[in-house]
């Protein structure tokens, strides 16, 4: 991945991240759509590529070559504005944590945060909701499923019942896990990655993964995640 900052040039030169590097037929076409973007500047030289940033901040794939344009800003400015903007909890980024290049995307910045929010949650324990279970139970527990014992055979002194125990297994907990482990494979720093796989562990032991394709009815409820 080449890395640049707003407003900034990078050349073709020796000992640039550019050098030799050139981008696909295939993706020739997006050079000038690039261009008329007034985004990001590519020109795919003779020695490599010359790519010139602007105000846009983001990621752009041009076939085999990735390149990110992060925040003119330091990381801990950027974040503390990105905080206030949003009223979120304050992200305390540690050495194990603290980004490759040495800077924040708006990607990133996002991620940070869900993992700041979902371990705050596993701090203070996971939200409950009364879940209905049907299951055969051997000590009888809530409502008896007469319709069960009627459909067959009693084979057994164990009846089948329906109640409703507290769980933190419900959709709410569920998404939050699934958004941590598709983060882990979403941020542009390894260091991140490893943070919010790390996250991703805590949960796991917790909360099962969420697998259905279908979407998922959330219940409406208010959850102070601050």
């Amino acid at each position: 991945m080449i890395v640049l900052r707003e407003w900034e040039t990078i050349y073709p030169r020796d000992g640039s991240s550019t050098i030799g590097v050139h981008v696909d037929d295939t993706a020739q076409s997006l050079l000038g759509r690039l261009s008329e973007s007034k985004r990001l500047v590519v020109r795919d030289l003779r020695d490599g590529l010359e790519i010139e940033a602007r105000s846009w901040v983001g990621r752009v794939r041009l076939g085999s070559v990735e390149i990110a344009v992060v925040p003119k800003l330091a990381a801990d400015t950027l974040l503390a504005l990105f905080r206030y903007a949003y009223g979120l909890a304050d992200v305390e980024l540690h050495s194990e944590v603290v980004l490759d290049d040495g800077s924040l995307s708006i990607a990133d910045l996002v991620i940070a945060q869900l993992q700041k929010e979902a371990d705050a949650l596993i701090a203070r324990g996971l939200h409950r909701r009364y879940l209905r279970r049907e299951e055969v139970l051997a000590a009888p527990r809530g409502k008896i499923i007469v319709s069960a014992l009627a459909r067959g055979p009693l084979v057994s002194a164990s009846p089948s019942c329906e109640h409703h125990p507290r769980d933190v297994e419900w959709s709410v907990n569920r998404i939050v896990r699934a958004g941590l482990e598709l983060a882990a494979t979403l941020s542009g720093s390894n260091a991140l990655s490893r943070s919010v796989a790390s996250s991703v562990r805590d949960w796991s032991a917790r909360v099962r993964r969420l697998r259905s394709t279908r979407a998922v009815s959330v219940p409406r409820a208010r959850l102070s995640i601050a």
